[in-house]
């Protein structure tokens, strides 16, 4: 019977030598993206869960700057995780979760606020209480939008503790799969040292008045979605 999720040897190795050879500063973020999506066996795998961690491994790296690895602690012990899972013949599978967020009611009342305006627009024959609502709600939504930083959710954040494993036992019979002598120790000054400079404070700019309220009103109803959060996780 052919398997729709096979399980990709060679890919999995190649992956696992990427990564490792990242931590280590033997290559920079440009060669680590470029060896995952263009370099052979990696680029033919049908591999899904070779597939996942590619996509999930991107987040290391920065698109426009070339620099070495810069993570903090929790990220490399992830990634020495993920080095122990691509030795193995696991599979990885998406455990999703929703869950209800404060963004909902910015987005229900900013609604509602435009939808009173219009209300009392016909009313009283005026167009005023509309624009009123809609500049309001629509800045509101606008820098909500630009401030809000997602977080993932508690359960997710708890699940992920030993990802891709599910629990601390499952990681712990697994971590000899690195060896001792393949990384070295972790050390923020080397590991984790910033990537580029911190962005300017955020100031008051003529295109938040101009099309604030407008990008605003069209994130509202986006708002009252659900957040959800996902992550990888070994396939029970």
């Amino acid at each position: 019977m052919h398997d729709a999720n096979p399980i990709d040897r060679p890919a999995r190795d190649a992956l696992a030598a990427v990564i490792l050879a990242y931590m280590r500063g033997e290559i920079q973020s440009t060669e680590f993206d470029r060896r995952k999506w263009e370099e052979p066996p990696l680029a033919e795998t049908t591999d899904a869960s070779v597939e996942m961690l590619c996509y999930d491994t991107w987040l290391i790296h920065d698109d426009l700057i070339d620099h070495p690895l810069s993570v903090p602690r929790e990220t490399w012990d992830w990634l020495r995780r993920v080095v122990a899972f691509l030795r193995t013949d696991l599979r990885l599978t998406t455990v999703e979760t929703y869950a209800w967020h404060p963004k909902q009611l910015v987005g229900l009342l900013g609604l509602l606020a435009i939808a009173g305006g219009a209300a009392l627009g016909l009313l009283w024959s005026a167009w005023w209480p509309l624009a009123a609502a809609w500049v309001a709600a629509g800045s509101v939504g606008y820098f909500y939008g630009q401030l809000r930083q997602p977080q993932p959710s508690a359960a997710v954040q708890e699940l992920g503790r030993w990802a891709p494993f599910r629990s601390r036992a499952e990681w712990e019979s697994r971590q000899h799969l690195v060896g001792p002598g393949e990384l070295p120790d972790y050390d923020p000054a080397l590991h984790c040292r910033p990537v580029r400079e911190p962005p300017p404070s955020p100031t008051v700019r003529l295109s938040w008045f101009l099309f604030g309220p407008l990008y605003g009103t069209l994130w509202l109803p986006l708002l009252l979605r659900r957040e959800m959060s996902a992550i990888h996780l070994v396939a029970e």
